[in-house]
């Protein structure tokens, strides 16, 4: 019996791990996540500040479009984030 006891304590406590997101139902912390990681990254690459990209505007964009298309931060793989940058980036 304690065995059980001990499998089915394990199986709720696994199971509530992890982001409960879902496609266009991102909690607040993930989606400033996002934004401040994007604004860090893009704020460094040189062709988007000689153009002047707004980086919060751009990664607000960014963070949008990431959010109705997956369901959290890890399942977004460099080709997903630059098909993102493309929908969202628009030279001046």
């Amino acid at each position: 019996m304690k065995k059980v006891l001990y499998f089915v304590v394990c199986i709720i406590a696994l199971a509530s791990c992890g982001s409960n997101s879902k496609k266009g139902a991102w909690d607040a912390k993930e989606k400033e996540k996002y934004v401040k990681n994007c604004v860090e990254k893009y704020s460094k690459d040189d062709a988007m500040k000689a153009d002047g990209t707004d980086m919060n505007k751009l990664c607000a964009c960014m963070a949008g479009k990431a959010e109705a298309n997956y369901e959290n931060l890890s399942a977004i793989d460099k080709n997903a984030e630059d098909k993102i940058l493309g929908e969202c980036f628009t030279i001046k």
